[in-house]
């Protein structure tokens, strides 16, 4: 039996540095959770440490670094780099009423995310875009890194959170969205290019290919990615937390093991 320990942030982010050092997969290990700090909205600031276990009779992966989606990954920070990092959007115009803007609930949305960065201790310059459908919150700050988070989740949560405090009541909803510094489309350019070097490992090695677990954001921009990718087909697997997303060749759709598009 193997073991070691690992930190990280979350359990996840533990499990993935376990999966990368150790050359396994998260499912063939057992864990169990030696120290736990949470910290602002569940994650920022926290701290876990656990220890894991692994069999000896089980199966190295053959291609451990192209599992690892992660903010060290090699592929990932590929991808970035392809990216424009150039490409940063300026302030959105606070736009006055129009047919189906709602210029108070621009308003309560900026007042919102304010609120809720200057609680954590910090500042930021917010700006706001009202369109019929959604209010597009942009985010300029010193600290954005921070107030982004590992692969966007201080983002997310900031965003969840605002979302609760404009959409209180359901007859007047309206989608706020959050970005800083064009997050979001340098993530959806770095996934997709992702998503498309695993779809050719996978079409090279006539293998599944099994990424580490993802937020249901991310598994929807590599679905999205490979929709119309004409030798694989994507789906996901597992539960909670561990909801990863496997990219299946045709051919073993062809030879009766079945990949779906999923969620």
């Amino acid at each position: 039996m193997k073991e070691a320990e690992f930190e990280g942030k979350t359990v996840e982010e533990a499990l993935l540095k376990a999966s990368a050092e150790l050359g396994f997969n998260i499912s063939d290990m057992t864990y169990e959770v030696l120290e736990s700090e949470r910290g602002l909205f569940g994650f920022l600031g926290a701290s876990v440490r656990i220890r894991v276990r692994v069999p000896e009779d089980e199966t190295p992966l053959a291609f451990r670094k192209e599992y690892v989606p992660g903010p060290g990954d090699t592929n990932l920070a590929e991808g970035l780099a392809a990216a424009d990092e150039s490409r940063v959007r300026g302030d959105f115009p606070i736009i006055g009423r129009q047919p189906g803007t709602d210029t108070a609930k621009v308003n309560k949305a900026i007042e919102a995310v304010e609120q809720l960065i200057t609680g954590m201790g910090y500042q930021a310059k917010v700006s706001a875009k009202d369109t019929p459908e959604q209010i597009l919150i942009n985010i300029q700050s010193e600290h954005n890194d921070i107030l982004i988070g590992r692969d966007g989740e201080v983002l997310a949560a900031l965003q969840f959170l605002a979302n609760k405090i404009v959409n209180r009541f359901p007859d007047d909803r309206k989608l706020v969205v959050l970005d800083a510094e064009g997050f979001k489309d340098r993530r959806e350019t770095a996934l997709g290019t992702l998503a498309k070097r695993m779809a050719d490992k996978a079409l090279t090695t006539k293998r599944v290919v099994r990424l580490s677990p993802m937020n249901p954001q991310d598994r929807r921009l590599i679905h999205m990615a490979l929709r119309d990718h004409p030798g694989v087909s994507t789906k996901s697997d597992g539960d909670g937390n561990y909801r990863c997303l496997l990219i299946i060749p045709n051919i073993l759709e062809e030879a009766g093991q079945p990949g779906r598009r999923g969620r």
